[in-house]
Order: structure tokens, then C-alpha cells, then sequence
């Protein structure tokens, strides 16, 4: 896909020539390197980091312009605010905190051009995606996956014990979602399954689940997941299960649509994690927290409190991040089978409750060079990080060790977040793997702060 095809793109004029492209973000940032790909929704520059490179992808709703052999294009502008409501915003913006806010202003909301991608842009983008293979495709061999395998995509018999060689659903949980190379043949298998499954609904169902999940929690191919999704949705009855709901929500708002998402998630159950997760990444704490008191009342209290939690971080209320992760420390542990998975969200918050204290400090323009390192709870173990430091950049960031095993892109999603935004605040946790998130957030504030210098 050409540059000049970005829904939303307006031409500007052509700069000198450069010895490098340029990524400017609607936060300031300037990115210098190699504008590689500008497919599913978003843009993908290869910087420089230290002896290597690292590819860093930015959707077009954070992207204000990008310059490429000189040519000069505004994604976004700058000014740029949501129509239908006084009270939304960018997706990439977070609301201020309530104790640094103006008291409402009297004065009727003023026009505002909007120039990013239209709803209509997005959509059609999506179906045009969806109808073609990615530009990587015929150079990827599909995975050579054990004959053995049940190709009608059954479920297992209840009780039987866990076969690779034999059930789908297994195969792709323990061998192509654990191993980041096989993900792109991945996506060619899937689309065999569907061909063999086409005149068998219950196996052409797993199987476009499969592939709207490979694209979206292990591409974050945004376009393309939501095509999947809707076309699951359309040959099946036209409803979403909740948590392809959330995830089509997550594609539309990746994308830039908050007001698609939005009405995705306005028809969706609210008592779900990832409905608190998404409204709080869009900056809509007060739905979040809603959210969250369904959830904890229909007796899941220890995960409700937890996702406040972390709604309430991601949108810079920290005092209010503090009470809810206390909360879940505060509650009994129930015996029995829940006693073991409620600890790991007690472990959790106590780790969040842990590193919080430091997100209010923590400045990386006062740590002194040099390189960090610690370690925060995850969804298998410990996640340790290392983290460099240089002339007050991250310059690197990387896991030395961890025990993770589905955690989908947020490793390299989670960690490239952090690098450009040169802080641990803002950084939105990935939706499929948030604990594997939420784990180098945290490990990353415990190794840095104590490299600030004193004031």
C-alpha cells in the first residue's frame, strides 16, 4: 500500500531531501528512521536503537504527520476533536486529573473541521483489507502442522488430555500462539481450515475466531481482525459473543474510530474485564468504573477491583488506582478451586500498589545513565526487565527473563510504548495479554526510579 493511500492524508508540500523519514506524533515526538509499512490502521517506523533497530508501530489516530523522501503528510491534525460529545477525545488522549481541572467552561462548543480518518474511511479500509492478503503473504509458508490433526475442529471429550497432534484449538494455543515465528503461517493454515470447513459451520466458526484472533492479538493487523470478526458475525447470526465484542470494539477504536467502538461496547455485557479495560484506554473512567461495579457485584469482585485499578492508572488517577487495588487485598480468599487464581490477582495488586507509588516521581530526565534492572509478577512468574539508560532516553528496553508463554505482541507492543514515550505513564497495557503488560510496566518504574538523581 503507497503512502499516499493513508485514509485521512492531506498533501502538504515537499521538503529538502532528508537523509531520513520523519514520524511526528500528536504528542510532540519526533521519530527519525525508515517508514516501512503503512498498512492496518497504522503506521510502522524502523529507528535506530543503539547497535540495532527496532520497529515501532503507531496507529494513525496518534500520528499528527509523516514525511517520507521528503514528501510531507498530515494523518491527524493537532486540533482535532471529537463532534458528537463535549466530553470525548482522542483515543490516545487521557483525561487530566481531578485535581488539575478547570471548572467547566459556560461557552457553547466551537466548530471543529475534522481531518483524520472518517468513520466511512475506516470501514471501507477494513473491507479492503479484509478482501486482500497482506503484503507478506507469499512470502510466508504455511506452518507444517502435524497430519494428525482433526481437521472438523472438534471440541475435545471433556476430561481427555491435552493433544497438539490432534485438536486445533490446542495446536494453536501451544504451538503457534507461544512462538511469534509461526504466527504469520499461522494465519495461512487458518485459511485451509476455513476452506476444509466450509460446508462444516461449527469448524468454519472456530476457525474465523482463530484468524481474527491471529490478526488482531498476535499482527495487530486492526483492519484485518475487524474483518474477520464481522464476517464470523454476518455469516453467523449477526451477534458477537463478549469477547469478540470487545475485541471488534479494540479494532474500531485502534483504528480511530472511537464512536464505532463505542457502540460496540454499549450493546456488549459490561461484566467483562475487557469492557473496563477499553473504556478506560479511552478515557472514559466514569463507564470504566461502572463497569466494574456490574462486574464486582455479579461475584467477581477480586477482578472488577483489579481492572478499576488499572483503569483509574491508565488514565492518571493514581489515588484512585491506590483504593481499588487495596480493595482486592482487603477481600477474603474463597476456598477451593478459586483460592489459587484469586492469590494471582492479590499478587498482582500488591505489585501495581508497589510500583504506583513510583509513577508520580519517577522523571527519566533525572536518571543518571546507566543500565536498570528488576522484576514484577506476570501471568506465569516473574518478569525481569533491563533497562538503558542514555543522556536521559530509554534507550533500550528488553526481558532478560520470564516465563510468559501467551503473550501475544504485548512484549514488543509493551516495550516499544515505553521507549517512545520515554515514561512508563500513558503506556496501554495489550488487550490479549495484559498481565505480561501490566508486568514490564511495572518492572520498569521499580528499575528506574532508583536511579534518579536527588534534587
Amino acid at each position: 500500500m503507497a503512502l499516499s493511500s493513508l485514509p485521512g492524508l492531506i498533501f502538504l508540500f515537499v521538503v529538502p531531501s532528508l537523509h531520513a523519514d520523519l514520524l511526528e506524533l500528536l504528542n510532540g515526538q519526533r521519530l527519525n528512521g525508515e517508514v516501512v509499512s503503512e498498512s492496518g490502521g497504522q503506521v510502522v517506523i524502523r529507528i535506530s536503537v543503539g547497535q540495532g533497530n527496532v520497529e515501532m508501530r503507531y496507529p494513525f489516530t496518534k500520528v499528527h504527520a509523516v514525511t517520507v523522501k521528503g514528501v510531507r503528510k498530515i494523518v491527524t491534525a493537532k486540533d482535532e476533536q471529537p463532534v458528537s460529545s463535549t466530553s470525548e477525545k482522542r483515543p490516545d488522549s487521557k483525561p487530566t486529573p481531578e485535581s488539575q481541572r478547570s471548572p467547566p467552561s459556560t461557552e457553547p462548543p466551537s466548530p471543529v473541521t475534522r481531518t483524520g480518518p472518517s468513520t466511512k474511511d475506516i470501514l471501507k479500509g477494513i473491507d479492503q483489507s479484509g478482501q486482500t492478503q497482506p503484503d507478506w503473504w507469499d512470502g510466508v509458508q504455511m506452518v507444517d502442522y502435524p497430519k494428525s490433526l482433526d481437521m472438523q475442529f472438534p471440541e475435545p471429550p471433556k476430561g481427555s488430555p491435552w493433544n497438539t497432534n490432534q485438536n486445533i484449538g490446542q495446536y494453536m494455543w501451544s504451538v503457534i500462539n507461544e512462538n511469534e515465528s509461526r504466527w504469520k503461517g499461522g494465519a495461512k493454515f487458518m485459511m485451509h481450515v476455513m476452506d476444509v470447513n466450509k460446508s462444516n459451520p461449527e469448524g468454519l466458526s472456530k476457525a474465523m475466531d482463530q484468524m481474527a484472533h491471529i490478526y488482531t492479538d498476535l499482527l495487530e493487523d486492526y483492519e484485518r481482525g475487524a474483518f474477520w470478526l464481522q464476517q464470523k458475525a454476518k455469516k453467523f447470526g449477526g451477534s458477537f459473543t463478549t469477547g469478540n465484542a470487545v475485541k471488534l470494539a479494540n479494532c474500531y477504536y485502534r483504528l480511530g474510530s472511537r464512536s464505532l467502538a463505542e457502540a460496540v461496547l454499549r450493546k456488549t455485557d459490561n461484566r467483562s474485564q475487557g469492557v473496563i479495560k477499553l473504556w478506560g484506554d479511552m478515557g472514559n473512567l466514569t463507564k470504566a468504573l461502572e463497569a466494574a461495579a456490574r462486574l464486582a457485584s455479579g461475584g467477581q469482585p477480586h477482578n472488577a477491583y483489579m481492572a478499576a485499578g488499572d483503569a483509574c492508572r491508565s488514565n492518571g488517577e493514581f489515588q484512585k488506582a491506590i483504593t481499588h487495588y487495596q480493595k482486592v487485598l482487603e477481600l477474603e480468599v474463597p476456598e477451593g478451586n478459586q483460592a489459587k487464581r484469586v492469590n494471582q490477582v492479590r499478587d498482582r495488586a500488591q505489585a501495581s500498589l508497589d510500583a504506583i507509588k513510583l509513577f508520580e516521581t519517577l522523571d527519566v530526565a533525572l536518571v543518571a545513565d546507566g543500565t536498570y534492572q528488576s522484576s514484577s509478577i506476570g501471568y506465569s512468574g516473574q518478569v525481569n526487565v533491563q533497562v538503558i539508560v542514555s543522556n536521559a532516553k530509554i534507550t533500550n528496553l528488553r526481558l532478560t527473563q520470564h516465563q510468559e508463554k501467551q503473550y501475544y505482541s504485548s512484549i514488543v507492543d509493551t516495550t516499544r510504548q515505553i521507549i517512545a514515550k520515554n515514561s512508563v505513564k500513558g503506556v496501554d497495557a495489550t488487550a490479549a495479554a495484559t498481565l505480561t503488560s501490566e508486568a514490564i510496566i511495572n518492572a520498569t518504574a521499580k528499575a528506574l526510579s532508583p536511579g534518579m538523581k536527588k534534587q
